[in-house]
């Protein structure tokens, strides 16, 4: 009971960091120091978010819990690794692969259970579009790494797109666990339909932009 007290109190404290930190990134300018450090802290602290996740969905079986610690993860730990890949002598790694096939079976999953879920409960739309999401961004990782010369601004096309999906899991466990509204499919789904504009934007801004 103990550990799990301060499983818990890890989760609070790293998504509440994430989450806080995360709505200064989305505000501040994009490449300066501030915005570089407190990326640094978003991220920190979504990594501990994620991760408790999933150690909490173990103790007390929690669908919910597994569900945003997978997809947070995975968008965090992309978002990161495609700055790395501006310096066009980088490329995807083993691990990188690994942690794209991974997503890709675990959104296939979310994609099936989904289904099931359905034929008699409104909740299995919210795994219906997770396990779309988490399709359409593993896709995206290998066409990124299959291309011999990505385009100039590839890596950041796929890091925003990364880091707000990252912003979108804190919000979303947020409202979760803070509203209480029928059917909760709308809840779950509604900090997805604010920002996904916001990360056709701003991809579309880089994507015909040259260095």
């Amino acid at each position: 009971m103990e550990l799990y007290k301060i499983f818990i109190g890890l989760h609070i404290a790293g998504g509440s960091a994430g989450l806080l930190s995360g709505i200064f990134v989305l505000l501040t300018q994009k490449g300066n120091t501030r915005h570089k450090l407190l990326g640094n802290f978003f991220h920190w602290g979504m990594n501990i978010a994620g991760l408790t996740s999933l150690a909490l969905s173990q103790m007390r079986p929690n669908p919910f819990l597994f569900l945003v610690g997978v997809f947070t993860l995975y968008m965090n730990y992309t978002g990161k690794k495609y700055l790395s890949y501006q310096n066009k002598a980088s490329k995807p790694e083993w691990l990188d692969h690994a942690v794209s096939l991974t997503m890709l079976s675990v959104g296939i999953l979310f994609i099936w259970k989904g289904n099931i879920l359905l034929k008699s409960d409104s909740f299995g739309w919210v795994y219906v579009v997770f396990g779309f999401i988490s399709l359409f961004m593993t896709l995206g990782d290998f066409r990124f790494a299959l291309q011999k010369e990505p385009p100039a601004f590839a890596w950041l096309q796929l890091h925003l797109q990364r880091m707000i999906g990252t912003f979108i899991a804190a919000a979303t466990a947020f409202l979760v666990v803070n509203v209480n509204m029928e059917p909760a499919y709308l809840i779950w789904l509604a900090p997805t339909a604010i920002l996904t504009p916001l990360i056709i934007f701003w991809s579309q801004q880089y994507k015909n932009k040259r260095p």
